[in-house]
């Protein structure tokens, strides 16, 4: 794979770049949120997401290898609602970006750090992704709306195939404007010569034409005496 088209790990990014400022790291929890939301749609629940799991492209795009699928169903008998051992992992990738570290404990959800940069909402939903009992898990779609509102304008690049076509629309705007310019040089460059060129047409008309009431036979004292 060429450079340019490597993905490389949640894990990675976290090893070079963690601690991350809280919305960067929420901007690419919450394409890794989308990416989940996009394969339940298509009937795959991903309940492992590790941070070795998840790969990120540099275009912004989540990839999750195959690993384990679960049946979209809304509650489970052998536990909790499907979906929410998901929400529970984007929780614990959140903090590892944000601190540098997995997490240990609920209590980790309220250390200075994590509490300095979130609201006392989303500290509590950090807490619940921590916890052991499962019932406490929370959501992907619950996660998502938090994510989307610590990231407050670096929102996730979208999917590669939208980026595509805005990059097709930009291109075809670009040519536009081009050739506008182009066709005002033309016309600018043009005017002047068919103004030129009119004028002096007139001009001659207006010699050769005589204006009323004047006769174009020679002047009474041309002729011969």
């Amino acid at each position: 794979m060429s450079g340019a088209n490597r993905r490389r790990s949640l894990a990675e990014l976290a090893e070079a770049e963690a601690p991350m400022d809280p919305r960067r790291a929420a901007a690419v929890l919450l394409a890794v949120t989308r990416e989940l939301e996009r394969r339940r749609a298509r009937g795959i629940v991903d309940e492992q997401v590790d941070a070795d799991r998840v790969l990120l492209g540099a275009d912004g795009s989540v990839v999750l290898p195959e690993r384990r699928r679960s049946p979209v169903v809304e509650t489970s008998e052998l536990g909790p609602p499907v979906g929410t051992e998901a929400g529970a992992h984007v929780g614990r990738l959140y903090f590892l970006l944000l601190v540098g570290r997995p997490p240990l404990r609920r209590d980790d959800a309220f250390e200075p750090v994590v509490r300095n940069a979130l609201s006392a909402d989303q500290c509590a939903l950090l807490a619940r992704s921590f916890a052991d009992a499962p019932g406490q898990w929370p959501t992907v779609a619950e996660w998502q709306s938090e994510l989307n509102d610590i990231a407050r304008g670096m929102a996730a690049a979208p999917p590669p195939r939208e980026l595509a076509a805005a990059r097709r629309r930009r291109l075809l705007v670009a040519v536009g404007l081009v050739a506008l310019v182009i066709a005002s040089i033309v016309v600018l460059w043009a005017a002047p010569r068919w103004w030129d060129d009119a004028t002096d047409q007139g001009a001659s008309t207006a010699e050769v034409t005589p204006g009323p009431g004047r006769s174009s036979a020679a002047p009474l004292d041309a002729a011969p005496r």
